[in-house]
């Protein structure tokens, strides 16, 4: 039988708290190619208003995962090499998870159901 972890912390190890939110992992995820990338592109591809692209890159500016420029008469992005290793290691630590919850399921799905005492009150 293999021991699973009872602290969260081991969970938790490669998740990144911004990118647990869908849209900066969305624009993360487009700009995994790391060249640049017209704002505009971007915001329909993730399809949000441009407030909240706007709002969510400049978090993402911040932390360093995304530069901006004005390229000419358009806003350009893309994602930095610090930006591609948080998604993957994310990435990675998300899907670990999520092999984990399948394998839970498997096998529950394996285990004998057990018989239900009646209740006190006879029922």
């Amino acid at each position: 039988m293999r021991l699973v972890s009872d602290r969260s912390e081991d969970y938790c190890e490669g998740l990144d708290p911004l990118l647990l939110q869908p849209v900066p992992l969305f624009i993360c995820t487009v700009l995994v190619h790391l060249r640049w990338c017209r704002v505009a592109v971007v915001r329909d591809t993730v399809k949000v208003r441009a407030a909240a692209l706007s709002a969510q890159v400049s978090k993402l500016r911040v932390v360093g995962y995304v530069e901006t420029r004005r390229d000419s008469s358009q806003h350009v992005i893309r994602l930095t090499p610090l930006g591609w290793e948080r998604l993957n290691r994310h990435l990675t630590a998300q899907g670990a998870m999520v092999a984990r919850a399948y394998e839970l399921i498997t096998t529950a799905m394996e285990i004998e159901p057990a018989e239900v005492p009646p209740d006190r009150d006879g029922a």
